[in-house]
Order: C-alpha cells, then structure tokens, then sequence
C-alpha cells in the first residue's frame, strides 16, 4: 500500500484573463511499489488544479526494501493559482 505525507484541499476555480498566477513549489514523499507510486503520479496528472511535476527521484525505502520492491519516491512539483486562491488557503489553514 502506499502512503503519501502530502495532501491537497481546495475547489476549482478558473483565472480572469490577465489575472495573475502564483506558482507554489511542492515537495511530496510517497512510498510504495513500483505500480503504486506510478499510480500516484498519473492521479496527479488528473488533477482539475494545474500543476506541474518538475522531477521525480525514486529509490529503495530501505536496504531490506530493495529486495521486497518497496520504493520511496520524492516528487518535486509546483501548483499553480490565482493570488485570491493563495490568499484564501493561507488563511484557511
């Protein structure tokens, strides 16, 4: 099974012509197999936010992993939004 320590909350919205974007650089730990982490990655590509994967670094989870195929994976990303939108889940959260 994999666990991710990165979680995401909002609801979608689009920009005004000429509106401002701010991108949010993102770092995210996900551990699991193989099919897990890929599984992972094309479920973020989904997203109804836009967002960009800027690189992924995959390796064992552990000595003792690397025979099991458990697989620890740093994505690095930057989510992109309107200044009100990084306004307003600042100040959610």
């Amino acid at each position: 099974s994999s666990t991710s320590e990165a979680t995401a909350t909002g609801t979608e919205a689009t920009a005004e012509p000429g509106e401002a974007l701010v991108a949010i650089p993102l770092t995210m730990l996900v551990s699991g197999s193989y099919f897990d982490v890929e599984q992972f990655v094309n479920k973020a590509e989904d997203l109804t936010r836009a967002m960009l994967i800027t690189g992924i670094s995959i390796v064992p989870a552990s000595e003792e992993d690397s025979v099991t195929g458990e697989l620890e994976a740093t994505i690095t990303a930057q989510v992109y939004m309107t200044q009100a939108q990084a306004d307003a889940a600042l100040a959610a959260s």
